[in-house]
């Protein structure tokens, strides 16, 4: 039956009011943890899952786990930390949705104030059984080639003193990071700033920041890295999360040579671990698996000991099928990796889905359903348990422990 106007319009107002209202319920539906996750952590210890927690303790050796990228966010409630507002437009879908994930995530209450999103992620890493320290992220906006800021391009904007707010807060559990545009006009300044006050990781996600890694004019940034003992966080491999698509080509993992050249010591974000990338050795080739070329880098710059590997997201149902294969079949390199959560990532169930994982063969049968368990309870240490988990299919092939173990030159120890 064909409705008539009147009947469309009213249709149509409805179907709008139920988007701009009832979507954002579900979409914090969908992927917030509970308020009292974190605060229930002996629900998640029971039989097998126990057994899984007293062997990773072991295998850190006393030493504490470590997280070298936990993201910190905030809409301005009480902080100078902003989202932008097409990042809550109903009208713009594809970044409302992901404004409304990532808040929804990592947020235990949709109207906390910002630094609730710290005092939560301090929660779930002191709930979990042994001792955790995390580098929490700060996030530079994207800046112009002629180095003017440029808030409109930018999704959001955490301060470097929020982070380090947010490590006098928590500091049993919470390292800042910062992140500093290097074509900003005080780059060099606050890279000294920040570094004064014990920062030792600087976070880029050259896509989403506009940061061409070959560009000439980041040379003495490099150098200034490199004479205070400051290592380059540098995301690779396809971004879908934050930024302009198109501009996914700044996260080859190739053109972290450029960094390395330069002299800065350099932590690959994700191994590279999504999506496809241009082989710059030879452009002719067709694209390739972006954590193929990481891999590649390893085995040229790895020995340099200037150089490592951030292993968040490679258990992600859009990475783990490429990225798990290449990296578990590489134990010779495993010393040259460390671990990352990717907070608030890990609290939003779709994206690491476990029945891929264990129909590919990466996961035993039996495991699904105690990893599920560990994350109604505490989803930070869900994503750590399986990691350690995963194992190559057909062999017992694992990640090596010593990813997860302490690392005195970032500051983790």
């Amino acid at each position: 039956m064909r409705l008539s106007r009147p009947k469309r319009l009213l249709a149509l107002i409805g179907l709008v009011a139920l988007l701009g209202l009832g979507l954002p319920a579900c979409l914090e539906h969908f992927a917030a943890p509970s308020p009292l996750l974190g605060l229930r952590g002996d629900t998640a210890l029971e039989g097998k899952a126990r057994g899984w927690v007293r062997a990773f303790e072991d295998d850190l050796l006393g030493q504490p786990l470590i997280d070298v990228h936990a993201h910190l966010a905030g809409r301005g409630r009480e902080s100078n930390c902003w989202m932008n507002p097409r990042m809550e437009n109903p009208l713009r879908p594809l970044d409302f949705f992901r404004g409304r994930i990532f808040s929804a995530a990592g947020l235990p209450d949709k109207d906390a104030p910002d630094v609730a999103w710290i005092d939560h992620l301090a929660q779930l890493s002191s709930a979990m059984p042994f001792a955790a320290r995390h580098h929490v992220l700060p996030f530079d906006q994207r800046y112009d080639q002629q180095g003017r800021a440029n808030p409109e391009g930018s999704d959001f904007f955490v301060p470097n003193d929020w982070a380090l707010f947010a490590q006098e807060r928590h500091p049993k559990q919470l390292v800042a990071a910062a992140s500093i545009h290097p074509l900003r006009s005080d780059s060099l300044d606050e890279l000294r700033r920040v570094a004064a006050r014990g920062v030792r990781v600087v976070k880029w996600l050259p896509s989403a920041q506009g940061i061409e890694l070959g560009d000439k004019r980041l040379l003495p940034f490099y150098a200034e890295t490199a004479r205070l003992g400051v290592w380059l966080l540098i995301h690779t491999g396809t971004e879908g999360a934050v930024g302009e698509i198109d501009q996914n080509h700044l996260n080859n993992p190739l053109l972290v040579r450029a960094a390395l050249d330069g002299g800065a010591k350099v932590i690959v974000g994700h191994c590279a671990a999504g999506g496809l990338a241009r082989d710059l050795d030879d452009p002719s080739l067709p694209m390739v698996p972006a954590v193929d070329l990481f891999l590649r880098l390893l085995d040229e710059r790895g020995g340099e000991g200037r150089l490592l590997g951030d292993i968040s997201t490679i258990c992600n149902v859009n990475h783990f099928a490429v990225a798990l294969p290449a990296i578990l079949s590489r134990p010779d390199l495993h010393g040259m990796l460390v671990n990352g959560s990717d907070w608030p990532l890990p609290a939003v169930g779709p994206l690491i889905m476990l029945w891929p994982l264990e129909r590919a063969g990466f996961l035993d049968k039996g495991d699904r359903e105690v990893l599920q368990g560990v994350f109604a309870s505490n989803p930070l240490l869900f994503e750590v348990l399986l990691k350690s988990r995963v194992h190559l299919p057909e062999s017992q092939l694992r990640l090596d422990p010593v990813v997860f173990r302490a690392r005195p030159e970032l500051g983790l120890e």
